[in-house]
């Protein structure tokens, strides 16, 4: 029995016409062989980014590090008379913070009636106990510690 070979380009001719359309890519040349468009452009956004990233970062912990931090807590307050009332609160800090807290009293609609600034420290410890008093225009019937900011100590 006799095999008879045909030339494959004769057999299909449309694949002939195809393979003659698309270039060779080198072999070298990953984008191109796969189509693929180039990614310099977004390499470059990508370090661009991290870079910003890496400076906001630094900048949150160098910010962080450099504010201390006061806390206070409400103990209670008395009213000694229509103009007067005494507020007890406690304070935290640092030792040796300077710091000026905001007291205030308010009335039974919650408007202010009087407030008063009070400067602190040295802190001798971490926690301090403190009264103070507000002098009021009308009758107390809250008080409490608005705030609390350490202040930037002199050099002597």
């Amino acid at each position: 029995m006799t095999v008879q070979h045909q030339d494959r380009a004769t057999d299909f001719p449309e694949e002939a016409t195809v393979a003659a359309a698309v270039p060779a890519a080198p072999l070298d040349d990953v984008g191109a062989r796969y189509s693929r468009p180039a990614r310099r452009g977004q390499r470059r956004l990508l370090a661009v980014l991290g870079v910003a990233l890496a400076v906001v970062a630094f900048t949150l912990v160098a910010v962080s590090a450099l504010d201390r931090d006061v806390r206070w807590r409400d103990v209670g307050f008395t009213v000694v008379d229509p103009g007067r009332v005494q507020v007890r609160f406690e304070v935290y800090g640092d030792p040796g913070d300077m710091l000026r807290c905001q007291v205030r009293a308010a009335d039974a609609r919650y408007g202010d009636v009087g407030q008063v600034e009070v400067d602190l420290g040295p802190l001798p410890v971490r926690g301090l106990a403190e009264e103070v008093e507000v002098r009021t225009v009308a009758p107390a019937s809250s008080a409490s510690v608005r705030t609390c900011v350490v202040l930037p100590q002199r050099l002597s």
